[in-house]
């Protein structure tokens, strides 16, 4: 769980960097193209949105990114964070 967009957007620009090199399309394998994948993602964060990404990979399948915000959500500022730090749904799967 993340409590600033920054951190958030390290995680994501991590794990999508570390993942890059499997995935199928080699357009989207450009360094280029994951910078501006992962500068959307920190606009949408910034903004008080959800951010998702997914690419197929080489032989394996599908791979996926997902930051879920808390509240202030931008789409319903009452809505509460589905999750709080240390709950047992607060998971970071790898």
């Amino acid at each position: 769980m993340f409590h600033d967009a920054d951190a958030a957007v390290q995680w994501f620009a991590e794990q999508a960097t570390r993942a890059a090199s499997g995935f199928a399309s080699a357009e989207e394998r450009e360094p280029e193209q994951l910078v501006a994948k992962i500068a959307r993602v920190e606009g949408v964060l910034r903004r008080g949105g959800d951010a998702h990404a997914a690419w197929y990979f080489q032989a394996i399948g599908y791979y996926t990114l997902d930051l879920v915000a808390c509240s202030p959500n931008r789409n319903n500022p009452l809505l509460p964070c589905p999750a709080e730090p240390g709950s047992p749904t607060a998971v970071s799967r790898r």
